[in-house]
């Protein structure tokens, strides 16, 4: 095992083992409260449970650490080591077992890092061995830089634009050693132990405190000067003097008989005895009432008419402005005389300040007009004018008349016939309805013509309608007189051309074929357009067998009159016989020669086939020798359209068939037949086919006949054909040697041949038999027959084809002509071979099976039929119900149960067996946590009890939902749980004007009425200080000038100083005097986009100094000194006037400006030389407004030259251009005028001290109210995570309100709350448990 030895201070002894660096846990006390500047060493703290030796370090604020060694062998301590580094790699500490160990720290001086010294925490992390470290700190106190209250004693009653001095106050109770740092807070001075004025400072315990600040430029207004001492602040507040506002007594002229309406404008006054205006300090309060007023200053219109409330100055002049009254003195509205000498006054009452004036107007009697202007009714003609219609004019108004119902006549004419009327509305509503009878009307009302249009095709016709009244205006009996007008109305041109029309013709070989039988009544329609109402129209049909019938009027014939546009006509023809047609023409035609035609063509649907018949009367006859024999032939037919027919017996033609005629007949008659049988053949037809009969005539003695009995149209075939039950068959019989065909069976009609047809067979094994008769009294016969078998028959149905898995069906069968079942198929289905007919009920398996059944006959023909039945799992269960289904009023967050039930069942019912489906819980869970679950019929419901949770909200409700199965298959039921209601805590919030809603909030500590939204109130803040004007002068020196808060342009004003007059040697006589001095320059600006808080300096020039030396040294003067106002960029300048010397004048200066906007210069006037042994002249000063004052002149006594006049910083000129009145030059006048010349070397006068000025207007942003609670409001969400209190809105509004100077806008103001608050989550509610809305 290695050696360790120790080291370290006192180290006596080695050790062997196994080295333990893990110290026992150790803590060492903070220090705290300590002086800046010092050290804190910390208590001595005993280390222990290490075996032999461990490294100390002490990382941070540049501790140092000292070692008291133990020594075990005498059990005690030794002396205290040095302090060392604490972390120092090159020295490192080691310790032992029982050692002791302090740490020190250093603080840093307040005189090294100021303010910082204090509440400053100095960490350090001590380790020692292999223990982690542990931290100590200490911490030095914190600057007491929070004074002993004290206050200043606020002053009234003073003048305004004067700067104050306040009461000395004695600072205490503050830190001695840095100083506490002090500033004004916005306007104002401050002085420290009676030192220079200063806006910021450093103060000390025991220090004195004074402020100066300057008055403000309007009375009764308080100047606040806010000094901020650490977090102290004192407020000193100065008041000034109420202003003078009582004016003078005024007095306007009444004036009478205006007209009406008439504007009219009083005498002027001139407000005076009260307080100039200065600066806007003494705005007196005007206003009026029935009037306006006009405001006029120096001449100049400063307020033009208004009847708003406003202010005014002393000095102002005033007009005021009356509308007379629109009222008349009332008059008979008919014969226009004055009733009574009644007038209407409008009395304007102006008050200024303490006096008021009443100016009276009014109106002269009121003049009558019951005569119109003149009005138009608008001639109407055109197509809109039917003729012989009631026609209405344009509606007039009738103007020009005076109101208050006077009234004229009104009357209509019109030739015979015409018929003209006129109705009167008054109101909207009509007083005199339609009438040709004379009216009066008024002022308003409304006229409306109406006559008769003439018959005429462009006929006229007129009426003239005239209102007659009388005119007082300029004669008060009245002037007779009256306005009229003519209407034309010309009525519409009559147009008969008639629109072409068309009818469909109908045949069998038109499209659409016809379908008429012959001899009934076919019908079509057409509309009859294209003519005027007057066209005189009728119609006509050219067939006898057509009439026409008019739809709206039901007329009927062959002809029809009085038809109207629009009519729709019916046309009606009897339609012929088979393959004939029918035309008619259609004649639509005026009484003014125009016409429109068109054919219509009918015809009967195709014919059915021809019928005929043909025999013999003796089918067998007799030969006579030697002619042979006779046969008598006949024929009928019937539907025969072709007269031709085709016969071998010489008829080629046979009259057709008509409507009327029915079937026809014939005969002919054939003679000279040999023995034997002849057979004779006829043939007729139609456009639908043709038909060809025949018939044997037997001559002699007949042979023995033959008959066949087929069903075929051939003369041989087998003995029986095979049908299915209910079909038809036709049988053919052909005989020969017969005189007739007999049959019980069938129907021969005693045909030798032809066919029969059977219809809808039956009977199986039918036997059809025919008999053929022979010639002669005891004819031979001949028979054949013919069997129908039937086929054999079966069907297979079932009473449903489509079933749940599981259900039964029944099979039911039947068959006919069969004599045993062949075969049966499908699952379940065995029929015996003898069962020809039954049913039987199964239960088909899952899926589709096909039942099939065979049948077979005795001569091995089978019939088949099957059916298919399709089985299908059911997956969709009984409707349910759950109960209970509705919770209402139940808390917040609680549990309830609802259980389905199937009917009457609990368990569930009405799936398929095997079938399994998916059960889920909706907004809610089953009674074992789960909200999915498998089921099947049988499954209980007490498994499937849902499980509902309330809302966590007040007055809400929540729906859960059971659903069983999928798709359209699924059911479903639902309960709706519904919490119960809370009311929100609301109240209101009064601030400024406005109303605030409030809502209580509830989270994080915070339990008050909470600003929610802003609901009422309106207009801007008025801010404290906003709008006032200031101005301050500066005189000879140096000085700066901070911008106030609030001001964003100055003007500025500055005149330089004038030039110093010179002296002459001291010689008498012609050329004993002296060059006088330069007028000054001047310059006026406007410094735009300046800020609260920047600095100008100002410069103000001093005249320059005439020439004094001692006589007969003579000498020049000295140049006047510039004047300027500099700054941030920009600047204007007034250059001084030049100096005279002993024989010329100095020049003028000049003005000039950088950076500035609408500059104005004047130059100073240049100084006069010396005139002779009389000095010169002085140069007048610049003005400021442009221009120059006068140079001196030789008003005044003595010899020396005349002063240069000064000018004022207002642009105008100050004092005189006199002499003084001895030898010496004048002083130039005040400011900025130059010195003028001595006589005989008398001195030279001083220029004219230069002067600045610079005005200014505070305007802060007057957001409005609501946007700056919304502002606070919003500004909370974001910094504070909720809305401000009550008080937290109060405070900050007023802030923003009082202090505009710290919180110019709106963005200040947030820039302040962020300051203020911090970011925390409150997860504010309110009382009834919701978010709470932000509504800012």
């Amino acid at each position: 095992m290695p050696l360790i030895g120790a080291q370290g201070p006192g180290s006596q002894i080695a050790w062997r083992g196994n080295l333990d660096e893990f110290p026992d846990a150790f803590t060492i006390p903070e220090i705290v409260e300590v002086f800046p500047g010092l050290g804190a060493t910390s208590v001595p703290t005993t280390i222990t449970g290490i075996n032999y030796k461990a490294l100390l370090t002490a990382v941070g604020s540049a501790a140092s650490v000292r070692v008291t060694p133990y020594q075990e062998a005498t059990d005690n301590y030794g002396s205290p080591g040095d302090f060392l580094p604490g972390n120092d790699a090159d020295n490192p500490i080691i310790i032992r077992n029982k050692d002791k160990i302090e740490v020190q720290i250093v603080t840093n001086s307040p005189g090294d890092v100021g303010r910082s010294a204090f509440n400053q925490t100095y960490p350090t992390d001590i380790k020692i061995g292999t223990r982690d470290a542990v931290g100590w700190f200490i911490r030095t106190r914190e600057l007491d830089d929070d004074p002993d209250p004290f206050d200043f004693n606020d002053l009234t009653n003073l003048e305004i634009n004067t700067l104050t001095n306040s009461d000395v106050v004695t600072v205490t109770g503050i830190d001695d050693t840095i100083g506490v740092d002090i500033f004004m807070v916005g306007a104002g001075e401050l002085s420290i132990n009676g030192g220079p004025y200063a806006t910021t400072g450093k103060i000390f315990d025991g220090d004195t405190l004074q402020l100066r600040i300057s008055t403000s430029n309007f009375y009764s207004t308080d100047v606040t000067a806010v000094v901020q001492l650490g977090i102290f602040q004192a407020n000193w507040r100065i008041t000034t003097r109420a202003a003078d506002t009582t004016i003078n007594d005024f007095t306007f002229t009444d004036v009478t008989n205006v007209e009406p309406s008439s504007i009219n404008i009083s005498n002027r006054i001139t407000i005076s005895g009260a307080d100039d205006n200065e600066n806007g300090n003494n705005p007196l309060p005007i206003s009026i009432t029935n009037g306006e007023y006009r405001l006029l200053r120096d001449g100049a219109v400063i307020q033009d008419f208004t009847s708003a409330s406003g202010t005014c100055s002393n000095g102002d002049q005033v007009d005021v402005r009356v509308t007379a009254s629109s009222s008349y003195s009332g008059a008979n509205s008919r014969t226009g005389a004055l009733i009574s000498g009644q007038e209407s006054t409008i009395n304007a009452n102006l008050t200024i300040a303490n006096q008021d004036d009443t100016y009276s107007v009014t109106v002269r009697p009121r003049p009558i007009d019951t005569i119109p202007n003149g009005f138009t009714f608008n001639d109407r003609s055109g197509q809109g004018i039917q003729r012989q219609s009631i026609v209405t004019s344009n509606v007039i108004t009738l103007t020009g008349m005076t109101g208050q119902g006077d009234e004229g006549t009104a009357s209509i004419s019109s030739a015979s016939g015409v018929n003209a009327q006129f109705q009167v509305s008054r109101g909207g509503s009509i007083i005199r309805p339609w009438s040709n009878a004379s009216t009066f009307v008024r002022l308003g009302d409304r006229i409306q013509l109406r006559l008769r249009a003439s018959a005429d095709s462009l006929g006229a016709v007129s009426a003239t309608f005239t209102i007659a009244g009388t005119d007082t205006s300029s004669n008060l009996n009245g002037v007779a007189g009256s306005s009229s007008d003519t209407w034309n109305v010309t009525s519409a041109q009559r147009f008969c051309n008639i629109t072409s029309f068309s009818l469909t013709n109908i045949t069998k070989d038109t499209n659409p074929r016809s379908n008429y039988d012959p001899g009934v009544t076919a019908t079509t329609t057409f509309i009859a357009t294209g003519f005027d109402f007057d066209c005189g129209m009728s119609c006509s049909t050219s067939n006898a067998n057509s009439t026409l019938r008019n739809l709206r009027t039901n007329a009927q014939g062959t002809s029809l009159s009085n038809i109207q546009i629009g009519d729709e006509i019916e046309v009606r023809m009897v339609v012929p016989y088979y393959d004939q047609t029918r035309t008619t023409t259609v004649t639509l035609q005026s009484s003014y020669g125009t016409s429109r035609q068109a054919n219509w063509t009918v015809g009967a649907k195709a014919p059915p086939l021809p019928t005929l018949t043909l025999d013999a009367a003796n089918r067998n006859v007799p030969f006579v020798f030697p002619d042979g024999g006779t046969a008598n032939l006949s024929y009928t037919y019937n539907f025969v359209t072709n007269s031709s027919v085709t016969t071998n017996f010489s008829v080629s033609t046979v009259p057709i068939n008509t409507l009327t005629s029915g079937a026809r007949t014939g005969t002919q008659v054939v003679s000279n037949l040999q023995a034997g049988s002849r057979t004779f053949r006829m043939t007729v037809s139609n456009s639908t086919g043709s038909v060809t009969r025949e018939v044997t005539v037997i001559t002699g003695t007949p042979p023995n006949p033959t008959v066949t009995l087929c069903t075929t149209n051939t003369s041989s075939c087998g003995s029986f054909t095979r049908k299915s039950k209910g079909q038809s068959v036709t049988f053919y019989f052909k005989s020969q040697n017969a005189i007739r065909v007999e049959s019980n069976d069938l129907n021969t009609n005693n045909l030798q041949n032809g066919s029969v047809t059977v219809s809808n067979l039956q009977t199986d094994n039918q036997v059809f038999r025919v008999t053929a008769i022979g010639a002669g009294s005891n004819p031979a016969t001949a028979t054949a027959s013919h069997t129908i078998n039937l086929e054999p028959f079966v069907n297979l149905s079932a009473n449903r084809t489509s079933i749940t898995t599981g259900q039964t069906v029944t099979l039911t069968w039947s068959s006919e002509f069969a004599n045993r079942v062949k075969s049966s198929s499908g699952s379940g289905f065995n029929v015996g071979s003898n069962q020809l007919s039954g049913n039987v009920t199964l239960t088909p398996s899952r899926g589709t099976t096909t039942y099939a059944i065979t049948v077979e006959d005795n001569d091995g023909r089978q019939s088949s039929s099957s059916v298919q039945v399709t089985a299908q799992d059911d997956t969709r269960c009984d409707n349910f119900t759950l109960s209970p289904d509705n919770f209402s009023n139940v808390n917040r967050s609680s549990t309830h149960t609802s259980t389905p039930r199937w009917g009457s069942s609990s368990s569930l019912t009405g799936l398929s067996p095997g079938v399994s489906v998916t059960a889920q819980a909706v907004n809610s869970r089953f009674s074992d946590g789960t909200t999915s679950k498998t089921v099947s019929n049988g499954t209980s419901g007490s498994s499937l009890r849902l499980t509902i949770t309330a809302s966590s909200n007040f007055a809400t409700s929540k729906t859960a939902t059971l659903r069983i199965g999928s798709g359209s298959n699924q059911v479903s039921d639902s309960a709706v749980v519904t919490t119960r209601s809370c009311t929100v805590e609301n109240n209101t919030l009064s601030l400024d004007g406005c109303t605030i809603d409030r809502r209580r909030g509830v989270g994080n500590g915070v339990n008050s009425m909470l600003c929610r939204r802003f609901a009422s109130g309106s207009g801007s803040i008025a801010r404290a200080g906003n709008n006032q004007s200031g101005s301050q002068e500066f005189g000879v020196g140096s000085h700066e000038w901070t911008v106030p808060g609030g001001v964003s342009s100055f003007t500025g004003n500055v005149i330089g100083g004038g030039g110093g007059a010179g002296k002459n040697r001291g010689r008498r006589g012609p050329d004993g005097g002296a060059g006088a001095g330069g007028g000054a320059g001047a310059a006026r600006a406007t410094f735009n986009n300046v800020s609260g808080g920047q600095k100008f300096e100002i410069s103000v020039g001093r005249g320059g100094n005439g020439s004094n030396t001692d006589r007969g040294s003579g000498g020049s003067g000295d140049d006047g000194g510039s004047t300027r106002i500099s700054g941030n960029g920009k600047q204007i300048r007034g250059s001084g006037g030049g100096r005279g010397d002993e024989k010329n004048g100095g020049g003028g200066g000049d003005g000039s400006g950088s950076g500035v906007s609408g500059l104005r210069t004047g130059d100073g006037g240049r100084g006069g030389n010396r005139r002779g042994d009389a000095g010169g002249h002085g140069g007048g000063a610049g003005r400021v407004t442009g221009g120059q004052c006068q140079n001196g002149g030789d008003c005044g006594g003595g010899s020396s030259g005349g002063k240069g006049q000064g000018s004022n910083l207002g642009g105008g000129c100050r004092g005189d251009n006199c002499k003084r009145g001895g030898q010496s030059g004048a002083d130039g006048g005040a400011y900025g005028g130059g010195g003028s010349g001595g006589e005989d070397g008398e001195a030279g006068g001083r220029g004219g001290d230069g002067r600045a000025r610079i005005q200014w207007s505070i305007s802060y942003p007057t957001p409005s109210k609501r946007d700056v609670i919304n502002t606070i409001g919003g500004a909370f969400w974001q910094y504070k995570g909720r809305p401000p209190t009550g008080n937290e809105m109060t405070n900050y509004y007023n802030l923003f309100k009082n202090q505009p100077s710290n919180y110019p806008n709106l963005s200040n103001l947030r820039s302040k709350i962020d300051r203020d608050h911090s970011r925390s989550n409150y997860n504010l509610k309110d009382n009834c448990g919701n978010n709470f809305p932000n509504q800012f």
